[in-house]
Order: C-alpha cells, then sequence, then structure tokens
C-alpha cells in the first residue's frame, strides 16, 4: 500500500474512533461533564521499501470534543456532546431534556 494513501487510512480510522465515542447507553442523569482541547499527536512510521527502511513523521489533528459521563437506574456510560449541549447542562441535570 502506498505511504500517502495507508496514512489517509489512518487518519480516517482515528477520525472514525473520535465520532462514534459513544457507550451503551444514549441518556441519563450527568455525573461529569469532560472537555478535552484540541491537540495534535505525531508519531513515526517506517516501512520497508525495497531493500531500505523508510521512516517518515505521521501527524493526526484531534479536534476539541465535550462529553458527559452519564448513569440511567444501573447503567453507565458516556456521551459525545457539542459545545452548545455541554454549555446548556450541568451535572445532575437529565440528558436529554426530556
Amino acid at each position: 500500500m502506498p505511504v500517502k494513501t495507508s496514512g489517509v487510512i489512518l487518519a480516517a480510522f482515528a477520525t472514525l474512533l473520535l465520532l462514534v465515542g459513544c457507550s451503551a447507553i444514549s441518556e441519563g442523569y450527568i455525573t461529569n461533564k469532560t472537555f478535552t482541547p484540541a491537540y495534535m499527536s505525531t508519531w513515526i512510521w517506517c516501512h520497508p521499501v525495497g531493500k531500505v527502511t523508510i521512516c517518515q513523521p505521521m501527524t493526526t489533528y484531534y479536534p476539541d470534543s465535550w462529553e458527559f459521563d452519564i448513569k440511567k437506574g444501573e447503567d453507565t456510560g458516556f456521551v459525545s456532546v457539542t459545545e452548545g449541549e455541554y454549555d446548556s447542562y450541568e451535572v445532575g441535570e437529565y440528558y436529554p431534556a426530556p
């Protein structure tokens, strides 16, 4: 697989994991709020090309993210929310509002 293609696939997979980041429950009482500021992660990726190994830096950008830890009965989990939702709810409130 060419270097550029594999880097794009890796970045797409990382983005998919961020977008899918939710738990088995999607509603409940908010027990905690978490804001994670944007950051970048860089690592060195090495791969063989013929008789040599080529190493190059790979960088992925992760945007700001907002999450609520939630509880409904005995079930607990978390849900990713928008900045607006994060700002409009407080710990102890039910998400989403009925």
